[in-house]
């Protein structure tokens, strides 16, 4: 793996991560299919829509490889943020009875 798509997959990690927290408390994404599905949809629209922009930027190049490397850092952001969530809720649990 690159150093340009560990950076891209590394980038999104967080912006993932932010908006499957976001939706936290919500009544329509409390289901962490909903939240998953949403900051996944959200991160790879971004990316794509980054891409789409860069064509028009002189000396920048579009690239489908960063939008996938994008989306494995979505992935993966969705994924420790919903895993964050459940493991803080099962510890709020047990100090605060």
């Amino acid at each position: 793996i690159g150093f340009d798509a560990a950076l891209n997959i590394i980038g999104f990690i967080p912006l993932a991560f932010l908006s499957v927290m976001v939706f936290q408390h919500g009544r329509l994404f409390r289901k962490s299919l909903f939240r998953f599905s949403f900051g996944f949809t959200f991160c790879l629209s971004l990316s794509f829509f980054i891409e789409i922009f860069q064509f028009y930027i002189v000396g920048r190049s579009s690239s489908l490889v960063d939008v996938v490397t994008n989306g494995v850092g979505a992935i993966l952001g969705c994924g420790y943020g919903l895993l964050y969530t459940k493991l803080w809720n099962q510890f709020s649990r047990k100090i605060v009875p």
